[in-house]
């Protein structure tokens, strides 16, 4: 048997390292694989009853944790499916309720300026034509205006020259403005160009705008003024 020196170093040996390997555990989340197997020594302990015995503890030698390989792989973080919702952009036709300004015309005699153009050819017996050249836009509101700024003759046509102008937004559209000019002449086909920012309606494709007359410049040269306000 035993004595209770050489039972209890055992014991306080033993529990030592079952502890220290216990902490190893608890401290380390690692993978541990166990080498060999052990257990508790043997410990015969004499004491009376309602009482704890009582030991001296004297160390014999060194002690050491038992053999344990660590194997550790490296992290990496969770990975999820999420679906997300498909999604498609794209255009229909709707039919909507849109505000809409009736502009009435009215006849109302006002000033304008009259050509009465002789072409060169032209004798006694060519026929002439009076006609109105008018330049009419659709404007989104009463901070437009324009005006006929000059007419000519090029290539048998007349290319008439407006511009139009914007003061700021004004109260009142959408509108039309608009210019004349009477012209006596032999029929030819009419060019309208207007100078200015486009305004796109269906009303004004007849009209075409350009950013400036420098566009026109060439064939001006080669055709003749014969209006110029």
């Amino acid at each position: 048997m035993m004595t209770n020196n050489t039972a209890n170093h055992s014991y306080r040996r033993a529990l030592s390292a079952l502890l220290a390997t216990s902490a190893l555990l608890a401290f380390g989340a690692c993978k541990v694989t166990q080498t060999e197997k052990g257990e508790l020594p043997d410990v015969d302990v004499a004491a009376e009853a309602g009482e704890l015995p009582e030991y001296e503890i004297v160390k014999t030698n060194d002690g050491e944790l038992p053999n344990i390989d660590v194997d550790v792989d490296g992290g990496k973080l969770p990975a999820y499916d999420v679906d997300l919702p498909d999604v498609d952009v794209g255009v229909r036709k709707e039919t909507v309720l849109v505000p809409k300004v009736r502009v009435v015309l009215e006849e109302e005699e006002i000033t304008v300026p009259y050509l009465d153009i002789d072409l060169p050819g032209d004798d006694a017996n060519t026929v002439k034509v009076e006609r109105p050249i008018a330049v009419r836009l659709a404007v989104p509101n009463a901070g437009y205006d324009v005006r006929i700024t000059d007419i000519h003759v090029v290539d048998g046509a007349l290319w008439v020259i407006s511009e139009l102008s914007y003061s700021g937004d004004k109260p009142g559209g959408p509108l039309t403005v608009s210019d004349t000019v009477v012209v006596n002449t032999t029929e030819m086909d009419v060019k309208h160009y207007v100078v200015g920012m486009p305004v796109r309606t269906a009303d004004n494709d007849q009209f075409e705008f350009i950013p400036n007359r420098t566009e026109l410049a060439d064939e001006l040269r080669s055709g003749k003024t014969i209006y110029r306000s």
